[in-house]
């Protein structure tokens, strides 16, 4: 009974790291290991606080996303909405957080263009295997460069 009471709390605040057991018995007592790839939801928008997870599911396409300037608040409003109800709650941007933003965002674009990690339809997606020609089959790739 009490084995079972200091496992379970050093399974439920345990950080992943196995324990020995205080009793002697033999019985090594493990923690849970905590997942190797951390999930979290964003909680602002998708121009502020952008998902950079490359594991992490992008939003998708029924997902709208659009920033509209409201000429009576002088404020950007930022919404995310699926058909018409709000995905997410809408943001507002000053005048000075939005170049602020769009600004950020002109540099990054410029440097990934520089550093070729932006292909000729700016996706940033680039087929590694398009600067092979793989017009022929391996054996006569093979072949050729023997002879």
């Amino acid at each position: 009974m009490i084995v079972s009471i200091v496992a379970t709390s050093i399974s439920l605040f345990g950080n992943g790291f196995n324990f020995e057991n205080p009793y002697g018995d033999g019985i090594t007592l493990a923690a849970p290991v905590q997942d190797t790839i951390p999930l979290q939801d964003r909680y602002g928008d998708f121009l502020t606080n952008p998902n950079n997870n490359p594991f992490d599911l992008q939003d998708p396409e029924s997902v709208k996303k659009e920033v509209e300037y409201d000429p009576s608040s002088g404020l950007y409003i930022v919404r995310e909405r699926i058909g018409e109800d709000y995905f997410r709650s809408p943001t507002y941007l000053t005048y000075e957080e939005y170049l602020d933003w769009k600004a950020k965002k002109q540099d990054q674009d410029y440097f990934d263009r520089l550093a070729g990690n932006k292909g000729p339809d700016e996706s940033g997606l680039v087929d590694p295997m398009s600067k092979f020609d793989l017009s022929q089959n391996l054996a006569d790739r093979l072949l050729e460069e023997r002879q």
